[in-house]
């Protein structure tokens, strides 16, 4: 189940990567929220690196990480709504004129505007990331599902006997 994890845990830390690196200034308690999710999410990792865990206390750990990714999600999409309302306020009706220049000239002509735009950006590949992340999970869980689940007594002698043939010497 590790090698499974490490991939998971490779993009929880992309994702802290990604959130830590913004220049939030102005939604500084959004960021700490998105944070706490991430930190709380690669506590939760804990489960599958250390041995002596059970499939149940597995999953429980993966619904949790879960829980933590999806209220990651939300908050970034609030994040990312907030960033475009800010965008829209300070381009005004030259929005459209200010998008049709090439990315230098727009970090000249209003740099303020250009890294609201980079961020928003920013925000939008944090949230793929989240939704790759979320996926895995989902193809995790359904590992973990199908290995807790019981083989039924005597099911194995019965699937592999022939059928009986209907023509007896």
């Amino acid at each position: 189940m590790w090698l499974m994890m490490k991939p998971v845990i490779g993009q929880i830390e992309q994702l802290k990567k990604i959130v830590c690196g913004l220049p939030l200034n102005a939604f500084m308690a959004q960021r700490a929220a998105a944070e706490h999710e991430l930190n709380g999410a690669l506590l939760e990792t804990a489960v599958f690196e250390q041995p002596g865990h059970d499939a149940d206390e597995q999953r429980d750990a993966l619904v949790r990480i879960r829980s933590h990714v999806s209220r990651l999600r939300e908050k970034l999409a609030v994040l990312q709504t907030a960033v475009a309302e800010q965008y829209r306020g300070q381009l005004g009706a030259g929005k459209a004129a200010f998008e049709q220049l090439d990315a230098d000239v727009q970090a000249v002509r209003d740099p303020a505007a250009y890294e609201t735009r980079r961020l928003f950006h920013a925000l939008e590949q944090a949230r793929e990331v989240c939704s790759l992340l979320a996926g895995r999970l989902l193809d995790i869980d359904a590992v973990l599902e199908r290995a807790a689940r019981p083989v039924p007594a005597g099911a194995d002698s019965y699937d592999s006997d022939p059928a009986p043939s209907p023509v007896s010497p």
